[in-house]
């Protein structure tokens, strides 16, 4: 079978990942680097680490993301060498923090032209996908972060670990452990973390970019979401229009980390910010304790994500309708998990 044609193959063994992964590296002289659409601390910082240890190797190297680097992570070292877009064609395409295939941050055009040239598709993730891309996709939820398997890889390949390469890596693991604060902060997170300090990262730098440091625009729409927020039968959201962008001066970025703030609401269980992305479309993000899995609720719509933090889109909605079917939507779920588990029906859980 031609290997366009070829179902991807999804590899959860770690060691057989990076060891079939390293293989294709290293026969490739030119690879493609890209991440997921609307990129964060992970997806930046991985794709940058995984840039600056190929081209360390000798190899020709390239970083796309089509939407650019959000303003908090132009501090990492390399980004003001990432492109939108490439014309040319490589050996190997590697996506990272991404796997599935319309969400990769390559325009539609170049892309499917790159995936009939280059040789073979790779994706490292921690997300699982029904129908995950590349001939050779890794895939390991049970990894706080990307970077952290791009860590183990980087380390597998041989190739010294630059102060450049760590602070890469320690911005993507800190950006998805929250700062280390998420129930997906393992104490193989916190070993590798101490190990890119060791290597050059700088703590400090990282939190101040990505924590602290926010425009007045980015304050005033936040201040705008918090003005309007809600909390019923332990869910708590609210939510961004189109014309608070504009009105603030904000970016698409700036929304980046007020979910997190939700996180904090005393009493609830899941916590949901709304954002209307373009008329008829609205963007929701999900936030769970564990109580309610929000995974599954944003599959629902066509999104997904991990047990406590997922998305979707809500398409061809109001905003009005869009908030009504997702609180129902959360409401039936919740009533449902107090329902097995009060009437003794076993349930993952429950205790």
């Amino acid at each position: 079978m031609d290997r366009k044609e070829a179902t991807a193959e999804r590899i959860t063994n770690t060691l057989e990942a990076i060891e079939r992964i390293t293989g294709e590296i290293k026969e490739a002289s030119s690879l493609i680097i890209t991440c997921h659409i609307h990129p964060e601390g992970d997806g930046i910082g991985s794709m940058l680490a995984l840039m600056h240890a190929l081209t360390a190797m000798g190899k020709r190297c390239d970083a796309i993301c089509s939407d650019g680097i959000p303003r908090m992570l132009e501090f990492l070292p390399g980004s003001d060498a990432v492109k939108r877009d490439s014309m040319d064609e490589y050996d190997v395409i590697i996506a990272v923090d991404v796997s599935s295939k319309d969400r990769l941050a390559i325009p539609t055009v170049s892309l499917e032209r790159i995936l009939s040239k280059c040789k073979v598709s790779i994706c490292i993730d921690h997300h699982i996908v029904e129908e995950p891309f590349g001939d050779i996709c890794w895939v390991d939820d049970k990894a706080p972060a990307t970077g952290l398997m791009v860590y183990k890889l980087i380390k597998h390949m041989g190739v010294d670990v630059t102060p450049q390469i760590a602070i890469c890596l320690y911005t993507a693991i800190l950006t998805d452990t929250g700062s280390f604060r998420f129930e997906n902060t393992t104490s193989e997170c916190l070993c590798v973390a101490s190990e890119l300090v060791r290597y050059g990262a700088n703590p400090s730098l990282a939190a101040h970019h990505i924590f602290e440091r926010k425009h007045n625009g980015a304050l005033k729409l936040w201040g705008r979401a918090l003005m309007r927020l809600r909390v019923d039968e332990g869910i708590a959201w609210t939510w961004l229009k189109l014309h608070d962008f504009e009105e603030t001066g904000a970016l698409n970025e700036d929304v980046e980390g007020l979910i997190n703030l939700l996180r904090g609401i005393d009493g609830t269980s899941v916590v949901v910010l709304f954002r209307e992305i373009d008329k008829g479309n609205v963007k929701v993000s999900l936030r769970s304790f564990g109580d309610v899995d929000v995974a599954d609720v944003a599959k629902r719509f066509g999104g997904g994500g991990h047990r406590m933090a997922s998305g979707c889109i809500v398409e061809g909605m109001t905003m009005r309708k869009a908030i009504r079917l997702m609180l129902k939507t959360l409401k039936e779920e919740m009533t449902k998990r107090v329902t097995a588990c009060s009437g003794g029906v076993e349930a993952e859980g429950c205790d």
